[in-house]
């Protein structure tokens, strides 16, 4: 005669109750390390934006009413650091990055160019129609930065979300 004790009739539930507990836990690490993964990304994005931002001065600094010189470009480590951030933590927007850096070696050269000609021949200089040649770089520049501002702040969101926006549904 076998008896059945309260012990082993429970078993099956304290096996069940173990076992949501413990999927209970994998889920929650894993929605923590998602969470963490996030906030890093965004943090890297802040950081991407900022050094963007300290490089988007220049041109915009070229554009405004000036005296007689322009001001300085900043040092190519201002650019770089940019790259840095953007190779590091958002390859997916290389293409931005590379209009980028085509924009700017144009200014560059442009300006280079410019002042070598107004050292040289000033008259020259004074016939070559520089402002609007160099309006339309800087606007080259600044349309780089705004693409690769939006590119990094789309990359940035989760994926769900940018899923979810596609679809034309309001996101929390």
């Amino acid at each position: 005669m076998t008896e059945n004790l309260p012990v082993s009739s429970s078993l099956p539930y304290l096996v069940a109750l173990l076992a949501g507990l413990l999927l209970a836990a994998v889920l929650s690490g894993l929605m923590v390390r998602r969470l963490r993964l996030q906030v890093m990304r965004q943090a890297h994005a802040l950081r991407l934006l900022a050094a963007l931002g300290r490089y988007a001065v220049w041109p915009a600094a070229l554009r405004a009413p000036l005296g007689e010189d322009l001001p300085d470009a900043p040092s190519r480590a201002a650019l770089a650091d940019v790259q840095a951030l953007q190779g590091r933590h958002f390859p997916q927007v290389e293409p931005c990055m590379a209009r980028l850096r085509q924009a700017d070696a144009a200014l560059r050269d442009f300006l280079h160019a410019q002042r070598s000609l107004k050292l040289s021949d000033a008259e020259a200089w004074l016939l070559s129609q520089h402002e609007t040649r160099l309006d339309t770089l800087c606007q080259r520049v600044q349309s780089a930065i705004e693409a690769l501002t939006h590119a990094v702040r789309e990359a940035r969101e989760p994926a769900h979300r940018i899923m979810v926006k596609s679809l034309g549904r309001r996101v929390p």
